[in-house]
Order: structure tokens, then C-alpha cells, then sequence
């Protein structure tokens, strides 16, 4: 039966696989974070849900605006219960089973559920029977990371897809010319039922 929450997410990595330093992004690059800002942006009068790990929430209002917009904000975090009250729109959740569990029970249910993070998050989504598909930005430089996207991330199980939202071929950013592609993985059928029968 098909799982009632899809999880989408969403890294941009270096050649090494690398997605942060010091809980930071260790790039700028602006077109790359127009597309970000763009995809993740719901239709007019729809929300979606985002994920992050405690890590991540508290470095997002160096990188975005906190909360993120347009969206229900879930932090996941075994050491934190709540955030400040003037923060709207965000709950706390122990595990992302407890997570799935909120979004089941969200009314309207969100047009789409993305996930920002960390490796650690991004591990646990790979993983999770609700992964839906990966957004995966690969950076055509390298840079000095202490966090790397989960060597989980198989690429020979995955399948690249197509999605009409993204832009196609090798991106060229406009302030510093960095070049990055963009791809969108789904996992293959065959690896995942032979994951569902063990």
C-alpha cells in the first residue's frame, strides 16, 4: 500500500560528498540557492512540511529565513522540546517516526514534505519506507567539509528521474562561476522491495 507521506530530500554536495562545515554551508552559490528557494516553494494557498535535525534549525537563519517559509517547520532533536515562543509555525520531535507520525495528522495534509538536513537526518530519511526521492545538487569543485552525506546513499540503487522543476545539464552560477548539476534520484524498485522483505 502506498505510504500517505513522501519524503523529498533535498542536499547540495561537493565532489568529495561533503554538505557542511561547522554546521555551515561552505559555499555561496547564488543560482543554486534560487532553485532551492523555488522548488521548495509550495503553490499559493498550499504548505509544506519541512525536516530538519537540531544542528541544522539552529544555523537555518544564517542560510534562510527562520522558520522556513511557507511551511510547518519539524525539528528533530532528542535533547530539544520546544522553541522559543515567538518562533511560529515549528514543532519538536523525538524521532522521525514521531515526525511522520505529526504529518500524518496535519489538516490539510502538506503539498509536499521536504528534508534540509543534516547527514544525520538525511541517513535516517535514506533509509525510512517514506523516502520518496533525493534533490541532490553535486558541486563541481571541492571543499574543506566536516560533515558528508551518508555513504548510504548508493548511487548504483538509485535511478536518476526527471522532474520539470529542475534545471537540466550543468548550471553555471552567476556570481562566481561555479558549475554544479542537478540530479533527482529514486530508489530502484528491485533494491527497495528486497530491503522491504528483509
Amino acid at each position: 500500500m502506498e505510504k500517505s507521506v513522501k519524503l523529498d530530500l533535498i542536499a547540495a554536495a561537493d565532489r568529495n560528498m561533503g554538505i557542511g562545515q561547522k554546521n555551515m554551508l561552505p559555499w555561496k552559490l547564488t543560482s543554486e540557492f534560487k532553485y532551492f528557494l523555488k522548488i521548495t516553494k509550495p503553490p499559493q494557498g498550499q504548505r509544506n512540511v519541512i525536516i530538519v535535525g537540531h544542528r541544522t534549525w539552529e544555523t537555518m537563519g544564517e542560510v534562510a529565513t527562520r522558520p522556513f517559509p511557507g511551511a510547518m517547520n519539524i525539528v528533530i532533536s532528542r535533547s530539544m522540546t520546544t522553541v522559543p515562543s515567538d518562533i511560529s509555525d515549528t514543532v519538536v520531535c523525538s524521532s522521525l517516526d514521531n515526525a511522520i507520525n505529526f504529518i500524518k495528522n496535519l489538516q490539510p495534509q502538506p503539498y509536499r514534505v521536504w528534508v534540509l538536513g543534516g547527514a544525520q537526518i538525511y541517513k535516517l530519511c535514506l533509509l525510512s519506507p517514506y523516502f520518496h526521492r533525493l534533490y541532490l545538487t553535486r558541486i563541481n569543485r571541492v571543499h574543506h567539509c566536516d560533515a558528508f552525506f551518508p555513504e548510504e546513499f548508493k548511487v548504483e540503487e538509485y535511478v536518476r528521474v526527471q522532474d520539470p522543476d529542475v534545471p537540466q545539464g550543468m548550471q553555471t552560477d552567476e556570481f562566481d562561476g561555479t558549475q554544479f548539476e542537478i540530479y533527482v534520484y529514486e530508489r530502484r524498485i528491485q533494491e527497495h522491495l528486497a530491503k522491504k522483505k528483509l
